[in-house]
Parts: C-alpha cells; sequence; structure tokens
C-alpha cells in the first residue's frame, strides 16, 4: 500500500490493519506463510514538510516447530516500529527514505518485521531437544537407553 506524503493530514494518517486488507494479509503470509492467525495493527503517519514520522504497531499469533525438539506450538507477536522518513536523494544512501511523495507502507512493515524475527525459534529458552541418538524428547526425560 503507498501512501502519498501530500494526503497526510495536519493531525496526521491512522490506518488500523486486521485481517480485511488485504495488502497487509499478504505481507504476514510472505513471512509465515499460512501459519499466522489473528493478525491486528496500527499504522500512524505524521507529516512536517518533508520529514515523515513512521509508527506501526503489529500483533499476530504463529504457529512455529521448535529448532530443538520439533514439537508444535503458538507464539504470539507484539511488534512495534518507529522510524523517521526523508525524501531520498541518492540511491546509493541506505537509510529510511521514501521516493516520488509516496510512502511503500508494504515495503517498511515486511522489513521492519524480518528485522524483528529471533533467529533460532524455540518453544522455551529452556528446551533440551532431542536425544541425538534416539530422537526421545529429552523435555520430558532424561533418554532411558543413552544418558548423558
Amino acid at each position: 500500500m503507498k501512501v502519498n506524503i501530500e494526503s497526510i493530514p495536519p493531525e496526521g494518517c491512522h490506518l488500523t490493519l486486521g485481517p480485511t486488507e488485504g495488502w497487509f494479509v499478504q505481507i504476514l503470509s510472505s513471512i509465515f506463510g499460512n501459519k499466522f492467525s489473528d493478525p491486528s495493527g496500527k499504522v500512524t503517519l505524521n507529516r512536517l514538510e518533508d520529514l515523515v514520522t513512521f509508527f506501526a504497531q503489529v500483533n499476530v499469533v504463529v504457529s512455529y516447530e521448535c529448532d530443538r525438539c520439533l514439537n508444535s506450538f503458538h507464539k504470539p507477536y507484539h511488534f512495534e516500529f518507529k522510524m523517521n522518513l526523508l525524501p531520498q536523494i541518492d540511491d546509493d544512501i541506505d537509510f529510511a527514505s521514501y521516493q516520488d511523495h509516496c510512502i511503500n507502507l508494504d515495503h517498511l512493515i515486511h522489513e521492519s518485521l524480518i528485522l524483528e524475527l529471533p533467529i533460532s525459534i524455540l518453544c522455551n529458552p529452556e528446551c533440551k531437544g532431542l536425544c541425538m541418538q534416539c530422537g526421545h524428547d529429552l523435555n520430558l526425560s532424561p533418554c532411558p537407553l543413552h544418558p548423558a
């Protein structure tokens, strides 16, 4: 979704995000596939001349398999992003910017979500994983066949 900065009123632009917003659901689908539920959030854009402040909140529940024990679990996320955007001056400069008086919300939200996700997905930080020899879930009990 693109927003022309000229359309941002003095009191700011407020958007509600939910499961009926196709562009929002498409962003979440590109990151989480079909393993998410309860998408919601809001976006606020405020403008002072060429400076635009972008603030977003995104809530979503994601179904995962633990990287250590392979058990399924649901993880609720609450993400918050805030950044100041300026007009793009040079293609080589890498900072938050917009082009042609338009802000690409899809890109901003997608990139911000990707940067917030953990590298390793664990059912809990204390997960013991699986026995490396037989696959017994060590969260349930020590392996009866291969004691440590």
